[in-house]
């Protein structure tokens, strides 16, 4: 097993511990709010520094920022858990989703205009790429 391998079972490990809680502990015993926030920041630190790489594979860059991307979604939904308000998650989480805003596409999504027909502007971006 690769380095980068053993890093992604690693987090998919911490993400699914995050979001199981099989154990029976309460959410809030589980995630207290302090150490939630900071994982929480620490997954936006992470996927910030991954738009800074550069010279290596776009496959595996692709990889990681796929599992930076769940590790952000596992520390959002322990936030959540831990009572959190939306506000202050949606403040932390904004250099990522600035970043995301750079494809038209996900600047449609998180743009997505309310009552608009759901398909035809996301697929007509998609199919101009």
């Amino acid at each position: 097993m690769s380095e980068f391998e053993a890093g992604l079972s690693t987090e998919t490990e911490r993400a699914l511990k995050a979001i199981d809680l099989a154990d029976g502990r309460s959410a809030r015993a589980a995630h207290p709010p302090s150490s939630a926030l900071e994982e929480l920041e620490r997954s936006v630190e992470g996927g910030v520094k991954l738009s800074r790489v550069e010279d290596v594979d776009l496959t595996q860059l692709a990889h990681q920022v796929t599992a930076s991307q769940f590790r952000i979604f596992a520390a959002i939904h322990a936030c959540e858990r831990a009572g959190i308000e939306r506000g202050l998650i949606f403040s932390i989480v904004a250099p990522v989703r600035e970043l995301a805003a750079r494809s038209p596409l996900m600047r449609r999504m998180q743009t997505w205009p309310r009552g608009y027909p759901a398909t035809s502007k996301p697929s007509s971006i998609c199919a101009a790429r």
